[in-house]
C-alpha cells in the first residue's frame, strides 16, 4: 500500500507519482500540487501552496511550502 500521492490524467495520457524520502505526507501533497501547477493544471486551493506548522500547543510556528520548481 502506498502513502505517496499518485495522479493520473487520462485525457493527457500522463501519470505522476511522488516519493518523499522520509515519507512525510504533507510534504508529498505540496510537492504533487507544485508538479501539477508546473504542468499547467490549475486552479488549486490555496491550502496546496503552503501548510502551517504547529507546535504541541497548536500555535503556528512556521510553514511548509514548495521552494523552487521542476528541473527540466
Amino acid at each position: 500500500m502506498h502513502d505517496e500521492p499518485e495522479f493520473l490524467l487520462t485525457e493527457e495520457r500522463l501519470g505522476v507519482a511522488i516519493k518523499i524520502e522520509d515519507g512525510h505526507g504533507p510534504a508529498s501533497v505540496l510537492a504533487m500540487a507544485a508538479v501539477l501547477r508546473e504542468l499547467g493544471l490549475e486552479p488549486q486551493p490555496d491550502s496546496l501552496l503552503a501548510t502551517p506548522t504547529r507546535n504541541s500547543r497548536g500555535e503556528v510556528v512556521g510553514e511548509l511550502r514548495v521552494n523552487g520548481g521542476l528541473v527540466k
